[in-house]
C-alpha cells in the first residue's frame, strides 16, 4: 500500500496511508511526498487524494442571488408534464373516412372485388328454362333463329344472356343484357345469318350469368 509523508514547513511527518490522511485533515496545499516523486507535491495536485480533501464553497458575494429552493411533490411533477398530442390529427381522420367510403363503395360494386372477403347479397340466379331453334332462311339468304326463355329465381340485377350457334368450327355469338326482378321470366331470341348451306351440321346453346 502506498506511503505519504506530510511536511508542516518545519518538519516532515509520515508515513500514512489514505485513511490516516484523513484524520490529519490535509489541505489543498499541504505539501506531500511518496515513493516515486522527484520533488514535493500538492495535495490538490495528487488525482488518488481528491476524495480526502474537503470541500469547501467559493467565496459568497452580494451581487449574487443565491437559488430558491422550492419543495416539488410528485403530484406536481405529474401533473405537469405536458400532454402528448395524438399524432393522428385532422389529417388522419380525414383520410380514414376517405378509405373506408373507398372501401364500401368497392364493395357496393363488385362485392368479390377485394381479395380473401366474401360478401353474401341476393344476386340474380338465372336459368334457361326453354330454348329452340327455328330455321328463318330465304331462298337468296340462309338465317336461323335461336329462342330461349330465361327464368331469374334469384334477387334483382342485370343478366347476360349469351347466345352462341356453331358450324365448321366456327361459333357465333349474339348477346342481351336484360333487367330482371325475383322470380321474372324473359323470351329472347337472336338470329344469326353467317350460317350457310354447305356449312355442315349446326350445334346451339344458350348460357347465362349475372352482371
Amino acid at each position: 500500500m502506498k506511503k505519504y509523508y506530510l511536511h508542516d514547513g518545519v518538519s516532515q511527518q509520515g508515513p500514512f496511508d489514505i485513511e490516516e490522511l484523513k484524520e490529519k485533515k490535509v489541505q489543498k496545499d499541504t505539501p506531500i511526498w511518496y515513493e516515486g516523486l522527484e520533488n514535493w507535491m500538492k495535495v490538490a495536485d495528487v488525482p488518488e487524494l481528491q476524495s480526502i480533501l474537503p470541500s469547501i464553497p467559493p467565496p459568497y458575494s452580494k451581487s449574487q442571488t443565491p437559488p430558491t429552493f422550492q419543495k416539488v411533490s410528485s403530484k406536481s411533477v405529474a401533473e405537469e408534464k405536458p400532454k402528448k398530442k395524438s399524432r393522428f390529427g385532422v389529417v388522419g381522420w380525414i383520410i380514414l373516412i376517405v378509405i373506408i367510403i373507398a372501401v364500401l363503395t368497392m364493395i357496393a360494386n363488385n362485392p368479390n372485388s377485394i381479395p380473401g372477403v366474401k360478401v353474401q347479397i341476393n344476386t340474380p340466379k338465372p336459368i334457361v328454362v326453354t330454348k329452340r331453334i327455328e330455321d328463318a332462311s330465304s331462298i337468296l339468304k340462309l338465317k336461323e333463329t335461336i329462342y330461349a326463355t330465361i327464368l331469374n329465381q334469384g334477387g334483382d340485377g342485370n343478366v347476360l344472356v349469351t347466345f352462341h350457334l356453331m358450324q365448321d368450327g366456327n361459333d357465333y355469338t349474339r348477346t342481351e343484357s336484360v333487367y330482371m326482378r325475383n322470380n321474372q321470366s324473359f323470351d329472347l331470341n337472336q338470329t344469326f345469318d353467317e350460317v350457310t348451306r354447305l356449312g355442315g351440321d349446326m350445334k346451339y346453346y344458350v348460357e347465362v350469368k349475372t352482371q
